[in-house]
Parts: structure tokens; C-alpha cells; sequence
């Protein structure tokens, strides 16, 4: 709950003013760049995790997060839910700079730099993917809704979207500038490396979890 308040405060925050000079001021303090972060902005790290500008990525993500939130609260403790949300944010986070920083040297090294946009991220999507990751490993044939309504089971729609962040992943690097590519890759500006992260993180600390006996089975 106290999560999901923070996510909604700061998407408050992001539409209480609509000058230029907030929004800027919004940018630099809640999203995730390589910009932000060699001007000694490294609270973005986590602060881009609670952060959504659009009220249907918030509405989305905390739909998510409360479905897998409170599925992992219940089979382990409240602290090891934030110990994933908190990991996997800032995982996410690294993953992005890391995959945002190669495709800028990629695009100089191919003389396109001077045609390639900043990349920003924002939104809980690489924690909740980590969280996801988590509960398909504790049941991975439970049955999950894509989309909130086709019926997957878990180890099939987890595998189909890690998947999707690898093919996605392989567009953004392949084309190098976002704006010579209108495919539906490049329309939705998914941060698909902070997906990838944050999944590998939320295996990662299930294995954990069930070696410290942090689990009920």
C-alpha cells in the first residue's frame, strides 16, 4: 500500500503544474538518464521507480504491482517485498544506463550521434517485472490473464514477455535512432532493458529467498 501511495504522489506531483520550469524540474529529480546521473543526479536511480507522468502507465503498473505485490507479501513478508521492489528498481535502473550508454557509443562509432535523442526512464515496470519474475518462479503453472484476460500459464506469458524485451531490446539497438524507426518498438518507448534487469533480479532473489527459508511453500 505504502508503495503504491508514493507512486500516486509523485504522479501528483507530475501534473500539479504545467509550466515548462516544473517540468523540467520534474525531469531531472524523477526520471532515469545518462544525462541525470553525470550530473551527480543519482537519486534517480530509485526515484524514477515511483515516478509515472501518465495517469494510464500508473493505472497499469499499480494494477500489476498490487496483483503480484500482495501474492509475494502473502508467501513471504512485507520486508522481502520491498527488499525486491528496492534491488530491482535499482537493477532496472543499471540495466538501462548500461544498454542506453552502449547504443550511444554504438550510434557514435556509426555517425549517427548527432541525430539520436536523450533517453529518460520512469515507471516501476523493471521492479514489477522483478516481482513477476519471483512469483512465475514460486508457481510458473499457475494461470496468468494476458492482458487481464486471456488465460497463460505463468511460465508461458513470463517467457513470451522476456521475449518481447529481448526482440524490443534488439530493435532500439539496431536502429539507433529511435526516429527512423516506426515500428510499434519504437511507438511505445518501452524501456525493455530495465524490464530485463529487473526480471533477472526477481529470479535471482527467489533463489534467495528459498535458500534462506524466506518462502512458504
Amino acid at each position: 500500500v505504502c508503495v503504491c501511495v508514493s507512486n500516486v504522489g509523485i504522479y501528483a506531483l507530475w501534473n500539479i503544474k504545467s509550466d515548462n520550469s516544473h517540468r523540467r524540474w520534474m525531469t531531472s529529480n524523477f526520471t532515469l538518464s545518462v544525462k541525470n546521473i553525470y550530473e551527480e543526479r543519482y537519486h534517480t536511480l530509485l526515484t524514477s521507480a515511483f515516478s509515472h507522468a501518465a495517469s494510464w502507465h500508473l493505472a497499469a503498473n499499480m494494477l500489476t504491482l498490487w496483483c503480484f505485490g500482495c501474492q509475494m507479501i502473502a508467501l513471504s513478508s512485507p520486508a522481502a517485498f520491498m527488499g525486491l521492489y528496492v534491488s530491482g528498481s535499482l537493477a532496472s535502473g543499471v540495466g538501462f544506463l548500461c544498454f542506453d550508454f552502449y547504443k550511444a557509443y554504438h550510434a557514435y562509432m556509426s555517425d549517427v550521434m548527432e541525430n539520436r535523442q536523450i533517453s529518460a526512464m520512469e515507471g516501476a515496470s523493471g521492479a514489477i517485472s522483478g516481482v513477476l519474475a519471483w512469483s512465475v518462479l514460486h508457481d510458473p503453472k499457475q494461470i496468468l490473464y494476458f492482458l487481464f484476460v486471456i488465460p497463460m500459464p505463468a511460465a508461458l506469458l513470463w517467457g513470451s514477455i522476456v521475449a518481447f524485451d529481448l526482440y524490443g531490446m534488439y530493435r532500439a539497438f539496431d536502429k539507433g535512432d529511435d526516429r527512423e524507426d516506426s515500428s510499434f518498438f519504437a511507438s511505445t518507448k518501452i524501456a525493455h532493458s530495465a524490464h530485463i534487469s529487473g526480471g533477472l533480479t526477481g529470479a535471482l532473489y527467489y533463489l534467495y529467498c528459498r535458500r534462506r527459508g524466506l518462502v512458504r511453500l
